[in-house]
């Protein structure tokens, strides 16, 4: 449905991955028929994989503390998003924050808490 790959920001703190879709996935084909968008669940899941990957451990997500879906994303397999994260404890757990981006628009922006468990 998706991959995402990481990237060096160059920047200190602060973690970039790629993310492209599969756009013949049957997800896309269901949400909705004839004009295909990413749902906003698979965005979530997006950034539980992302987590995942800086973490090293399998990440859950335990509580969206903000979402913004500010551009609607149509599933194009040339299409190349950016996503940048940061992160710090929050007790148990970590706060991800985290904009999903290309060139030109932001298309979404989320606040995540996110437990990590070891694999």
């Amino acid at each position: 449905m998706f991959t995402i790959e990481p990237y060096d920001t160059k920047e200190e703190n602060l973690f970039g991955h790629t993310l492209r879709f599969d756009e013949t996935h049957e997800v896309f084909a269901a949400h909705f028929p004839g004009n295909p968008i990413v749902p906003g669940a698979v965005l979530v899941d997006v950034m539980r994989a992302v987590a995942t990957e800086i973490l090293g451990v399998e990440a859950q997500v335990v509580t969206v503390k903000n979402a913004k879906f500010i551009t609607v994303i149509v599933p194009k397999n040339d299409l190349l998003l950016k996503i940048t994260t940061r992160y710090t404890p929050a007790g148990e757990d970590y706060l991800f924050k985290s904009v999903i981006a290309d060139e030109e628009k932001i298309y979404a922006k989320f606040d995540l808490l996110v437990k990590g468990k070891a694999l």
